[in-house]
């Protein structure tokens, strides 16, 4: 997914910690999910890959419902399913590129460099001080088993930020099921239902 107009940092850090050894001809494919733009994600990646010998081919995209809450509203889930269907067509294609190994760059929503990287070097991390979990939590656990960071705890049953700052992916808020997060003033009961994962 693109984040911030680029890469998740712990994308990055999977690519760098990549142990390869590059023989032969390959076929190298990047496929980033995006809602609004995708920034320089494809650029980031590349850059990645050919610290580690390999050139990306291929640059494909797929848009999805943008699941920025602080930013979107995602109540409208008649459009939000649009989008998704939508999706399934362009994976589609994107599959057939892929399997007949269609090289190029077909990302033709991306923003210049230098617009991008200020809002890929300062998002990296932030604050988890704005979360907080409503009263009718039922103590599931789903935030805290598939927060990336590690971020979420469950102590006495209760969901707890055991960090400073995580990337604000805001999956705790989007896996939900009962949507009993906030983020300061903004509910996670914008996220429609039909696109929770």
């Amino acid at each position: 997914p693109v984040y911030f107009f680029g890469l998740l940092s712990i994308v990055s850090e999977f690519v760098r910690n990549l142990d390869l050894c590059v023989r032969g001809q390959h076929f190298v494919y990047h496929v980033v999910t995006f809602g609004t733009i995708t920034g320089q994600s494809h650029y980031m990646m590349g850059k990645a890959l050919r610290k580690k010998g390999l050139n990306l081919d291929g640059r494909y995209i797929v848009k999805m419902v943008d699941t920025y809450t602080l930013m979107f509203d995602l109540s409208d889930e008649e459009k939000c399913e649009k989008v998704m269907k939508d999706a399934e067509v362009c994976i589609d294609r994107v599959i057939e590129k892929v399997v007949n190994r269609v090289r190029g760059d077909f990302d033709n929503r991306k923003i210049p460099h230098w617009l991008a990287f200020p809002y890929t070097y300062c998002n990296r991390k932030k604050s988890t001080a704005p979360f907080v979990v409503l009263g009718r939590c039922i103590r599931c656990g789903a935030c805290a088993k598939k927060c990336p960071m590690g971020a979420i705890e469950m102590r006495d049953n209760r969901p707890i930020w055991i960090k400073e700052q995580c990337l604000q992916c805001l999956g705790c808020l989007h896996r939900c099921r009962y949507s009993l997060f906030s983020m300061g003033k903004r509910q996670s009961n914008m996220v429609s239902s039909s696109i929770r994962g």
